[in-house]
This record gives C-alpha cells, sequence and structure tokens, in this order.
C-alpha cells in the first residue's frame, strides 16, 4: 500500500513540473520523497537570483508597456505572487504604490493624485476598478467626439450641396436664352414672310 501511494504522489509531482525540469530529475527506483528534495535543491539554488530578477521587473513596470489597464494591473499581480514564492512578499500597501507610479499616462494623472492622496490607500481591487472607470470614461469621450466630428462634416457637406445645383440651372438658363436671342435675330433678318411682303 506504500509503495502504492508513492507512486501516486510521485507521478503527481512528475505531472506538475516542466519536460526541461523532468528530464533533469528523473531516475529509476527514486521514491517521492527523493524526487521532492531534488526539486527543492534546484528552486533554492537559484531563488536569491530569481528574487533580484522579479524585483527589478516589478519596480520597472509602467503601463506605456501595455494597451490596457487590465494587462497592467494582471501583471503586476503575477509578478507579486512570483516574488511570494521566492520569500520575498509585497505588501498591499507597495503593490498599490506601484501601480500608481507606474501611471506615466497624463490621462490618469489625475485619478493617480486623488489616490495617492487617500489615507489610508485603498486596496489594490478598489485602485484597479477606479483605473479602469476612468479608461472606460475616457473611451466613450473619444467615441462621442469621433461621432460629433463625422455629425458636423456631414451636415456642412450637404449644406454646400443645394448650391451648387442652384448654380448650374442659371448656367443652363443664360445659354438658351442666348440661344433664343440669336434665333430671333436670324428670323428678322431673313424670314420668306417679310421677303415676299416686301415684294
Amino acid at each position: 500500500m506504500w509503495k502504492r501511494l508513492d507512486i501516486v504522489v510521485k507521478n503527481w509531482i512528475y505531472g506538475t513540473i516542466t519536460t526541461d525540469l523532468l528530464e533533469t530529475i528523473l531516475c529509476n527506483g527514486d521514491t517521492t520523497q527523493q524526487v521532492w528534495n531534488k526539486l527543492q535543491e534546484i528552486f533554492q539554488d537559484n531563488k536569491t537570483t530569481r528574487a533580484v530578477y522579479l524585483e527589478n521587473q516589478f519596480n520597472q513596470l509602467h503601463l506605456s508597456k501595455f494597451s490596457n489597464i487590465s494587462s497592467y494591473c494582471r501583471e503586476l499581480k503575477n509578478l507579486k505572487d512570483q516574488l511570494a514564492n521566492v520569500d520575498q512578499p509585497v505588501s498591499e500597501q507597495k503593490l498599490v504604490i506601484r501601480l500608481v507610479s507606474g501611471l506615466v499616462n497624463i490621462d490618469f494623472n489625475t485619478v493617480a493624485a486623488m489616490i495617492q492622496q487617500t489615507t489610508p490607500l485603498p486596496s489594490f481591487e478598489t485602485t484597479r476598478s477606479r483605473l479602469l472607470l476612468e479608461e472606460s470614461r475616457r473611451a466613450n469621450d473619444s467615441s462621442s467626439q469621433a461621432s460629433s466630428f463625422v455629425a458636423q462634416y456631414g451636415n456642412a457637406t450637404s449644406s454646400t450641396a443645394p448650391q451648387q445645383q442652384q448654380a448650374a440651372p442659371a448656367g443652363q438658363g443664360g445659354g438658351s436664352s442666348g440661344r433664343g436671342r440669336g434665333r430671333g435675330r436670324g428670323r428678322g433678318r431673313g424670314s420668306p414672310q417679310q421677303q415676299q411682303q416686301s415684294q
């Protein structure tokens, strides 16, 4: 029974690690404890290096590297969790400060200032919600401005069309009246009825 349970746990460990890591630790006849010790040595060996790397990434994260607030906040949370895994936990207050510090976009300056002046600082989720609301409001404002521009352009185009249509008949009328005067003068000069009367 013990061997059967040991195999079950060992197979579970094998199924949750990467292929490269599996090939590194795989050895026929190892117990679950031996497999676990090998994994522990691998991760403990480079813990400090990973912590330094993750800390640098965390402190250099900025909104300008992401397409929206959601992806920016998601990466911050991911780095926070990874730092906790290497025994370098990030407090909620530090996470919020880092979130606000990375808002280099001028569109969020007002909201960032309001969050910084709040005592105590709001939670990470509350801060994220406020930023998402501001992002949504600005997107709606941009859409409204674009629609207003299109409407104004359409009105300007439709107002100039009747003027062009009114100008065309005036030119045609002038041409026909000119032709009419020409025909009238022709009849006055050489009408057959007038020639017979004169004779």
